[in-house]
């Protein structure tokens, strides 16, 4: 994907957060962001996936976490993986990522 496609989307999918948090969809950024946290992962897809591409479908989201301040970083020293995402295949469920931060 060229730069400027990928930027574009990630742009987007900012902007989509945006108007959740605005909407009250989302939890509120915190007062102070989370120094440390274990981060597991739900996906909701058509099909299965490897875990590497998994973990990767995951990076949008946590990056934005840490812009938007809920985390302090997304250094190991701050984040750390729980578990590999787990995977739900199903055609009549829209796909969906649903990450828990504890």
């Amino acid at each position: 994907m060229h730069w400027r496609v990928k930027q574009n989307a990630k742009n987007a999918y900012a902007a989509q957060v945006h108007v959740l948090l605005a909407t009250r969809q989302l939890p509120p950024v915190p007062d102070a962001p989370i120094a440390r946290a274990a981060v597991t992962a739900t996906l909701t897809l058509g099909a299965w996936m490897d875990d590497d591409n998994a973990v990767a479908r995951c990076k949008w989201p946590i990056d934005l976490l840490v812009r938007l301040g809920y985390l302090a970083d997304d250094r190991r020293t701050c984040l750390r993986w729980g578990a590999f995402p787990e995977q739900i295949v199903s055609r009549k469920i829209p796909p969906s990522l649903l990450l828990t931060l504890t």
